[in-house]
C-alpha cells in the first residue's frame, strides 16, 4: 500500500471557557460587556452592515460597529497567574476603503503580535470582520495586557477582545500509529504500551473527527466513498463521495468543529467537501494545482475553517486560498525542490505555520506565524527513506517534530514540551503487510465493524467553458454551479472554469462579476449524461467603468512596470492594484490617451496576480501579470 503523508485532524481535548468578551467602545450585547479595562483612545461608531460569514465564533454585528482607536492599552486582570490563554482580537475597518490605508502594531504582554497589521487586507474589504487570535500566559499578578500602537500608516483600531481559557491536554495518552494495509489501526502509547488496535478497511486513512465527540472516528477512503465508523455511537455506514484518484484531505472546511468528508481531485485541481453537519449539498473550490502538487490544507489564518492550500515540489511553493478571501491565491516560495510539506501549528497559536522536510539531510525548516525568521530542527539522524510524521504527540496543542523509518519500524519523535530529547520507539507491521504511520489522539472505543449502505454511488462529467469581454480572456469572474450540487470557481487567469458535476444531474451555471452583465446570462443542462465543454459566457460593461484591454511592460533605472491600455477611465485619477498591492501611478490617461503607466517595488514578490483599475468605486476586469525578482516583469 503506498504511503500516505498529512497532518491528520486531531481529537479536541476539551472545550475552551470564555473568561472575558469586551465590546471595546461599546455598550456591550449578549453576552458581551461593555467597554472597560482600558486607558487611552477615542471611540467611534459606525452604522455600516458588517459581513461576519467569515468568522469562526464572531462577536455580534454591534461590536464591530463600535471600535476604541489611537494608543491604548486593556489591562484585563483576575486571571489564573502564570496560566496559558488564547487571545482574540476582533476588528473590521468602518473608516477606509482601500488596502494600505490603515497599518498598525499591537502586542500582548509586551510581546508584538501583529506588525503594520491592515484590517482591509486581512479580512478581504471594509466592512468584513476579522479575527486574530494568539497564545498568552498571564503574568504573576494575574493580568494580560493588550497594547496598541501605531504602525506604518494612520493609528490603530479595535473592535472586541476576547480571553479563553486553554483545553485541557493532559488527560489524553500520547500515541503512535500506523495504518497496515490489511485494514486496521495500530497505535501504541509513547511509554511503548499497551498496543490498541482498531478494525478498518483496505483503502486510504482518512481520521477526523467527523461527529464532533473529540475522538478520531475510523474512517477509510476507498476508490470514491468512504467506510466510516463512529465514535459517538459506534454506527458504521458507507458514504459514497468522490470518484477513484481522488485524495481525501479531510478538515473543517465549515467551521462547525467536526471533520468534512473532502476530496482533492489531482487530475482537475478541483477541491470538493459536504459539510458533515447538515449532510449537503456538496461545496466545490477550484484551485490551480498541478496533477504533481501536494495537497496541505490547515487553518493558515486562524479562523477555525480548513483553507484550501497545496505545494509544488517543481519550485518549492506554497499556494493558499483563505477561507475567509478564497479568490485570491497567496504564494509563499519555502524550502528546496524536493522538499517534503510538513505544514502545523508548531507555536499552538491556533495558525497552521509552513513548514518543509529534507529528506537527504533529515532537517525541518519551519516559520512560526508569531515570528517572521525560518527555524530548523533535526529530529534524528536522518536517512532518505524517513518519513515525516508531524503531529500533537504530547498533548499540549503544539506540532512536534517526528519520523519513521521504515526499515527498523521505528520512531523518532521530538516532542515540544521537551526540546532536546529524542524520543525512539517501535511500532510498524512485518512483511507483507506494509505500514503508514499516521499522527491522531485517542481512538474510539469501538465494536466489530458492520457497515450499512446510506448513499448510491455514480459516475462524474466534466463541464467547462471560457468568460471573456472585448475579445479578450476575463479572470475572476464567479462562476455558479447549482442544482443538486453547489459549486463555485473564479475564471482562471486564461478566463476557463470547470467542473466536475454528477451524472444525470440537473444543474445552471451562472456567471457574476459587479458592474457585468453577460450573454447568456445562464446555461442550464438537464440530465446531464456527457462532457459539456464550450459553455461560453461574453461579459458585457454595465456600467461606463475602467477596461483593461491590454498591458505593456516599462522599464526604469530603480523601478519596474508597466502601461495600462484600456478605457473608462476617466480624467480624475483613481487607483491600479496588482492582487491586494496598490501601485504607484506615473500617469494617468494623459490627453485622453486610454494609457495609464504605473511603478511596481523592486522588493514585489514573484507571483503572478490580476491589475485592476478602480476608478469613482467601479473595478475593471483583471489582467494576470507576473513579477520575476530582480527587475524582470511580464504579462
Amino acid at each position: 500500500m503506498p504511503i500516505t503523508l498529512g497532518v491528520l485532524p486531531l481529537a479536541k481535548a476539551g472545550a475552551q471557557t470564555t473568561v472575558y468578551q469586551i465590546d471595546c467602545a461599546g455598550p456591550g450585547s449578549g453576552s458581551w460587556s461593555a467597554d472597560e479595562y482600558y486607558s487611552g483612545g477615542g471611540t467611534a461608531n459606525s452604522s455600516n452592515a458588517i459581513n461576519t460569514s467569515n468568522i469562526y465564533n464572531p462577536a455580534p454585528q454591534s461590536v464591530y460597529q463600535s471600535q476604541r482607536y489611537g494608543y491604548t492599552t486593556y489591562t484585563i486582570p483576575n486571571l489564573t497567574p502564570a496560566a496559558p490563554y488564547t487571545v482574540r482580537l476582533h476588528f473590521a475597518e468602518n473608516v477606509y476603503n482601500t488596502v494600505g490605508a490603515r497599518e498598525f502594531n499591537a502586542s500582548i504582554n509586551g510581546t508584538q503580535v501583529l506588525t503594520n497589521f491592515d484590517i482591509i487586507a486581512a479580512a478581504g474589504g471594509p466592512n468584513i470582520a476579522v479575527v486574530e487570535q494568539f497564545p498568552a500566559t498571564a503574568t504573576n499578578s494575574g493580568q494580560i495586557v493588550v497594547y496598541m500602537s501605531a504602525g506604518a500608516v494612520d493609528g490603530p483600531t479595535i473592535s472586541g477582545i476576547e480571553i479563553l481559557t486553554n483545553p485541557d491536554h493532559t488527560t489524553l495518552t500520547p500515541q503512535v500509529t500506523v495504518f497496515q494495509s490489511s485494514g486496521q489501526w495500530v497505535s501504541e502509547n509513547l511509554s511503548g504500551s499497551p498496543t490498541t488496535t482498531v478494525p478498518g478497511w483496505q483503502g486510504t486513512s482518512a481520521l477526523g473527527d467527523y461527529d464532533g465527540d473529540g475522538l478520531v472516528d475510523a474512517v477509510v477512503a476507498v476508490n470514491g466513498h468512504f467506510q466510516v465508523t463512529l465514535s459517538s455511537n459506534h454506527s458504521s455506514f458507507t458514504e459514497w463521495f468522490g470518484n477513484p484518484g481522488d485524495i481525501p484531505e479531510p478538515g473543517d472546511y465549515d467551521g462547525d468543529g467536526k471533520t468534512d468528508f473532502s476530496m482533492f481531485r489531482p487530475s482537475t485541481g478541483m477541491w470538493y467537501y459536504q459539510p458533515t453537519s447538515t449532510g449537503g449539498p456538496i461545496v466545490g473550490f477550484q484551485t490551480q494545482a498541478a496533477s504533481t502538487d501536494i495537497p496541505t490544507p490547515g487553518d493558515f489564518d486562524g479562523d477555525g475553517k480548513t483553507d484550501y492550500a497545496y505545494f509544488r515540489p517543481s519550485n518549492a511553493t506554497f499556494y493558499v486560498n483563505y477561507s475567509r478571501n478564497p479568490g485570491t491565491t497567496i504564494v509563499i516560495p519555502f524550502g528546496n525542490p524536493g522538499d517534503v510539506p510538513v505544514v502545523g501549528d508548531y507555536d499552538g497559536d491556533g495558525k497552521t505555520d509552513f513548514a518543509v522536510f529534507r529528506p537527504s539531510t533529515g532537517y525541518w525548516y519551519f516559520q512560526l506565524s508569531t515570528n517572521p525568521y525560518i527555524v530548523r530542527s533535526q529530529p534524528s539522524q536522518g536517512q532518505s527513506s524517513d518519513i515525516a510524521v508531524p503531529g500533537d504527540y504530547d498533548g499540549d496543542g503544539k506540532t512536534d517534530f517526528a519520523v519513521w523509518r521504515p526499515s527498523t519500524q521505528t520512531w523518532y519523535i521530538i516532542l515540544s514540551s521537551n526540546l532536546g530529547t529524542n524520543m525512539v520507539l517501535q511500532l510498524g507491521a512485518t512483511s507483507p503487510v506494509t505500514a503508514t504511520p499516521v499522527s491522531l489522539r485517542p481512538f474510539g472505543p469501538f465494536p466489530a465493524v458492520s457497515l450499512s449502505s446510506r448513499q448510491t454511488p455514480g459516475s462524474a462529467y466534466t463541464i467547462s467553458g471560457n468568460v471573456s469581454l472585448n475579445g479578450a480572456n476575463l479572470t475572476g469572474v464567479a462562476v455558479t454551479v447549482t442544482g443538486g450540487i453547489t459549486l463555485q470557481m473564479a475564471s482562471d487567469l486564461n478566463g476557463n472554469y470547470s467542473f466536475s458535476i454528477p451524472a444525470n444531474d440537473s444543474i445552471t451555471i451562472t456567471p457574476s462579476l459587479s458592474g457585468y452583465t453577460f450573454s447568456p446570462p445562464y446555461v442550464s443542462w438537464l440530465a446531464a449524461a456527457n462532457d459539456p465543454v464550450g459553455e461560453n459566457f461574453t461579459a458585457v460593461s454595465s456600467a461606463a467603468g475602467p477596461v483593461i484591454q491590454s498591458l505593456s511592460l516599462t522599464q526604469g533605472p530603480a523601478q519596474m512596470g508597466f502601461m495600462i491600455n484600456g478605457s473608462g477611465f476617466g480624467t480624475s485619477q483613481g487607483t491600479v492594484a496588482w492582487g491586494n498591492t496598490p501601485l504607484n501611478v506615473v500617469s494617468w490617461n494623459p490627453n485622453g490617451s486610454n494609457q495609464i503607466t504605473v511603478q511596481v517595488p523592486a522588493t514585489a514578490p514573484n507571483i503572478t496576480d490580476n491589475v485592476t483599475v478602480t476608478v469613482n468605486g467601479q473595478q475593471s476586469n483583471g489582467k494576470p501579470f507576473t513579477v520575476t525578482n530582480p527587475f524582470g516583469c511580464g504579462n
